[in-house]
Parts: structure tokens; sequence; C-alpha cells
């Protein structure tokens, strides 16, 4: 257990005292909470932009974007951030968005903040309110799949996918392999940041 320090602000930079060693890019757009919509992803990963609603891989409907010039999204962003809250790109990653996981039938929830490198790498933290507990954890975009695939740090046994439009709509399902193999679909939905 590491506390109760920034329960009711997690990700906070209280929450983050008492969570030492908790995976954390200060240089983040819009900070941990800062969002990416599926273009701007695909723009930063240098993948095709595609139609979200196409289930093959993303090189196959559309030109692929060269350069931030190239992109309307990536060039409109790191201009201003869009209307709609999405945010810009910066520096090595690209925040996903912080997001609420809740696996069937429990009624828990459990907190994840995801980031992305140009590389395709994710990282971020996982963390659980009630027992205020607290992860790392590392993972992956496939580009064949478009699929996001991450594991916490303190359970290797226990892993998580879920496809780049349920992490840039908002919400959806995610696909969770328990450790005795069960397969389940959890729920995620993305959370706003907490007023000061």
């Amino acid at each position: 257990m590491n506390g109760r320090h920034g329960v009711d602000r997690p990700f906070s930079n209280e929450w983050y005292a008492g969570h030492v060693g908790a995976w954390r890019n200060s240089y983040l757009a819009g900070g941990l909470w800062g969002w990416a919509g599926l273009d701007t992803v695909n723009s930063w990963l240098g993948w095709n932009t595609y139609d979200i609603n196409n289930t093959a891989a993303p090189e196959s409907n559309q030109s692929i974007v060269t350069s931030v010039g190239a992109s309307p999204v990536l060039s409109a962003n790191y201009a201003e951030p869009p209307a709609n809250g999405e945010n810009a790109p910066a520096g090595d990653w690209l925040p996903l968005g912080v997001f609420a996981l809740e696996a069937p039938n429990e009624g828990g929830e459990q907190l994840v903040q995801l980031a992305l490198r140009r590389d395709g790498t994710l990282e971020g933290v996982a963390y659980a309110k009630a027992t205020d507990e607290s992860s790392n954890l590392t993972g992956e975009v496939d580009r064949e799949t478009n699929t996001a695939y991450w594991k916490v740090d303190a359970n290797q046994k226990v892993a998580f996918s879920a496809p780049l439009k349920t992490l840039t709509s908002g919400e959806g399902p995610v696909d969770v392999t328990l450790a005795d193999g069960e397969k389940q679909t959890w729920t995620s939905s993305r959370l706003k940041q907490p007023a000061e």
C-alpha cells in the first residue's frame, strides 16, 4: 500500500508524492490527463490515417503521412489544440488519456493512464483507488492489428488489449486475459481531469 496521498485526485502532484516510482512524463501536452484522437495517433506513429470503422490494417486505405507538415491533424495540433479538447503531441510522448477500466460483475474500477512513444511503445500507470495501490505498465501498439497491448508490472500474468479505436474514442471494450487464462471483456471510459 502506498498511503492515502492524493487518493481523491489521482495523478496529481500530491498523488505522485505518495506513489514514488510511478511512471510520469512532465512534458506531455495537456499533462497526464491529455488525450489524442485516432488520426493524431496514426500520424504520430507515422502510419496511414484510416476510417476508424475499417477493421483492415491501416496501410490499406490512404497514403502515408511522412511529416508533421504533411498531416493536417498534426500541423494543426502543433499550432494550437483543437476545439474538441484533444491535445497535441509533445516531446517523445503522446498522451492517450486516463481511463477507468471496470471488470464485469466486480463493481471495482482500475484507473489506467496511457502515453505513446513514436515507436509504438506504451507506458503509464495503473491505479486501484480502493486500495490506493499503483503499478507502472508497459506495452506496445501492433501496427498490423491497430491494437494496444499492455501488462501491469505488479502482475505480468494478466494481459490487456484494446483497439486504438477504443482508446481514442473515449469508451469501449478492453480484452483482459487473467492469470488462469480466463478471458474477459472489461469496459473502458476516458476520464476528465478532476477540478482543482
